[in-house]
């Protein structure tokens, strides 16, 4: 069946996508691959919500393994009856979709937050802060090639978070 063909499809690209969700999420621990700015409590509070591992990453992996076991559509009957296999495949795609639709919505919320209020990076003075916290989209000049590499790791590893609109947008697809 054609719907059953598409669900699968959609439901490879949501795991892949979660995968990548995950991998980014992980990487924001890590700005430039160095361990010292975990350790000295230097990343941005949005680092620690887990939005990519949890809303885009775990949470993306029940809509994706559902759509991808409706190509079979015929569950084993639902509550005793025998003939309700199409109604219990609709009801569970559209019930896995709502989860997915929830768990993108989480981690484009807060890498939407991330984004607005940026990372912590060192001022001119020696104080870490929200430099781009209060500036209205404008971007404060980073004073050395090291404070501009520590400031747009953050904001890069966020950015690439984004990517769970495609996961939102399939999700509200498929119902």
């Amino acid at each position: 069946m054609c719907y059953g063909k598409c669900a699968r499809c959609i439901g490879h690209s949501l795991v892949w996508l979660a995968i990548l969700c995950i991998v980014a999420n992980i990487l924001l621990y890590f700005p430039n691959g160095e361990t010292k700015y975990a350790s000295e409590n230097h990343l941005s509070r949005f680092v620690w919500f887990f939005s990519g591992i949890v809303g885009g990453g775990l949470l993306m992996f029940l809509p994706a393994f559902v759509f991808m076991g409706l190509e079979e559509d015929d569950c084993c009957g639902c509550c005793g009856h025998e003939n309700c296999g199409k109604r219990c495949a609709m009801l569970s795609s559209a019930l896995a979709a709502l989860i997915g639709i929830a768990g993108s919505g989480y981690c484009v919320i807060v890498a939407a937050l991330g984004l607005a209020e940026g990372p912590q990076c060192l001022d001119t003075f020696g104080h870490w802060n929200y430099t781009f916290a209060n500036t209205d989209g404008r971007h404060i000049k980073p004073t050395s090639k090291k404070d501009h590499d520590e400031c747009s790791w953050n904001a890069r590893r966020r950015a690439s978070i984004t990517k769970t609109f495609l996961q939102l947008f399939e999700c509200m697809s498929l119902p």
